[in-house]
């Protein structure tokens, strides 16, 4: 389950956030630099949809083949998944339930979540039984016509998704030109599924890819956070804007967007991306290579790299345009060695592990599992060639922890021969950034002595980021609560960063002063006053958060045993 960290700024409102920075702060005045990265970030507070979401009319495809071994299991299944939706859905949203094999059988319209709605389809999915094998393609165009054919004021106001949940034994589903009119969430039953197939269909329609259950016949956190996001869309027909400075000559190279489209003008000086529907708590990054002459600013002592701004749709108020508040990326002209952002640095090591993740899949493309030894070690030593860049030195050995242990996950399940559906799921949350978090390692409760060290690295400008950030029980301890913590230092750290960028002091550097300098001075020192007072009161909220984890993973893991998930 992907659980995004928002910068804590954007918890002040429910409106969509932007920010901007390059991987450096400054450049010598007489170079160009080719290339140089911008990393534009798209913030959605994890508390919007509490407020207003979008309205769903969503579709599920449920393969009722269940082809192979224990298809009453696998049945009880498909009830246990849909049982989840119905509930999840809300009053304002409708259902359609398609049930296919080798064609779709007695399909459902989409269905009002009122009391009756849902007891219909409720009746609809207890009455599922085995039959047939299984055609993948006829379902899809059911779905796509379900959603073509509502009222155009439906289609505007209405966010309109597919679930698929399938066996997908189905390989000429290869052979068929998908349209990606709407994204299609496609889930495999745990070892019973064509990973490719299923892969196939999420990936041309920029939708998630997974697999149902885990070993214990649990759903896994992978479909629970899909059909969580699903419902909590609180944006939709997102767009960042993208202009170079008005005043420079710096020009737009390209993008690095994921599956999500991007284009820069033939004249290089403008371009968009465009993020789509987003939901509460989304952090979406995005790369913008952005070319910068040495002529651009002539003795000036700021180059003005990017300024990025947008719009999206109110998700409860559809026909309510909201405008993005525009941010601007900057430099600095200036000789000295510049400082290098950890989060751009951690941004271009993570986009750079999906490329390599990715080849590693292509080079052993149906080669079977007779390889899968070969694969894992292809795995290891492309992700230390990662390691081993500029970048990965720059971002710290904290900010890549994550990335650590889903690269050891990785490699295991390959070592097993059950890695091939792991890694095309991987893969599809991140070139979506819905990452999944490492399973949870319960820490000690935090003493007061441990909240003031973190508290104390913390004031130190968060400079203890690529450290271990807490001692617990007298030794160090990693865990994905304390990565949160990290994450929030590193985003404090930032923002004190850029405090002197946004109130340069000239005057100390010039050794003179003014009214306009005196009045910059007072407040700089009043937005660190306050950036620490809201510093310190989110990593205290941070510290008891991973004090009531612990206790309640010690309390179920009296009573249940480790998970250790094949598939998911």
């Amino acid at each position: 389950m992907y659980i995004p960290l928002a910068p804590v700024s954007a918890l002040a409102s429910d409106k969509v956030q932007l920010s901007a920075f390059p991987r450096v702060d400054a450049i010598p005045r007489r170079e160009c630099h080719a290339r140089l990265p911008v990393l534009v970030r798209v913030t959605v507070p994890a508390t919007a949809a509490a407020v207003r979401r979008a309205p769903v009319d969503l579709v599920t495809l449920l393969d009722i083949s269940c082809r192979g071994g224990a298809p009453a299991r696998r049945l009880n299944l498909l009830r246990n998944a849909m049982d989840l939706v119905i509930e999840r859905l809300g009053a304002d949203d409708r259902l359609a339930i398609v049930p296919f094999h080798s064609s779709v059988v007695d399909a459902t319209g989409l269905l009002e979540m009122s009391v009756e709605g849902r007891s219909v389809a409720s009746r609809k999915v207890q009455s599922l039984a085995v039959a047939g094998g299984t055609k993948l393609f006829p379902a899809l165009n059911i779905a796509v016509e379900i959603l073509e054919g509502r009222h155009w004021e439906e289609k505007g106001g209405r966010v309109g998704v597919v679930i698929l949940i399938s066996d997908g034994d189905d390989r000429t589903i290869f052979r068929e030109a998908i349209h990606p009119r709407y994204p299609v969430h496609a889930f495999g039953f745990r070892g019973a599924h064509d990973a490719r197939a299923v892969h196939y269909v999420a990936d041309h329609t920029s939708g998630v890819y997974g697999v149902l259950n885990d070993e214990h016949d649990r759903l896994t956190d992978a479909f629970e956070a899909c059909v969580r996001r699903v419902t909590s869309v609180v944006a939709v027909d997102a767009q960042v804007d993208l202009t170079c400075g008005a005043y420079s000559r710096a020009s737009l190279l390209a993008v690095e967007s994921g599956r999500y489209r991007s284009h820069v003008d033939e004249s290089r000086r403008s371009g968009f991306i465009y993020a789509g529907a987003l939901s509460a708590g989304d952090v979406k990054n995005f790369l913008v290579y952005v070319d910068v002459d040495r002529e651009a600013d002539g003795n000036n002592d700021v180059t003005e790299l990017l300024t990025v701004h947008g719009a999206y749709l109110d998700a409860g108020r559809r026909k309510e345009t909201v405008h993005l508040d525009e941010r601007m990326a900057v430099v600095q002209r200036r000789d000295k060695i510049p400082d290098v952002s950890r989060d751009v640095a951690a941004e271009l090591v993570r986009v750079g592990t999906i490329k390599m993740v990715a080849a590693v899949l292509d080079m052993f493309k149906d080669k079977g599992s007779s390889l899968a030894g070969a694969a894992a070690t292809e795995l290891r030593e492309g992700w230390c060639r990662v390691k081993a860049s500029e970048d990965a030195r720059a971002a710290g050995a904290a900010s890549l922890a994550v990335l650590e242990r889903e690269i050891d996950e990785m490699e295991a399940r390959l070592l097993r021969c059950t890695g091939l559906s792991h890694m095309l799921s991987w893969l599809t949350r991140h070139k979506l950034q819905l990452h999944a978090a490492a399973p949870a390692r319960a820490p000690a409760p935090p003493s007061s002595s441990n909240v003031a060290a973190v508290e104390a690295n913390a004031s130190a400008g968060g400079e203890g980021h690529g450290k271990e950030v807490a001692v617990v029980a007298g030794t160090k301890r990693k865990c994905v609560e304390m990565d949160m913590i990290e994450e929030r230092l590193a985003y404090w750290s930032k923002v004190k960063h850029d405090l002197p960028l946004m109130f340069p002091d000239h005057a100390a550097a010039a050794g003179t002063t003014s009214t306009g300098d005196h009045v910059a001075a007072v407040f700089r020192d009043a937005s660190l006053e306050t950036i620490n007072r809201a510093m310190f009161h989110d990593v205290y909220l941070a510290v008891l958060h991973a004090s009531t984890v612990r206790r309640s993973c010690q309390s179920s893991q009296s009573t249940e045993h480790p998970r250790q998930d094949d598939e998911s």
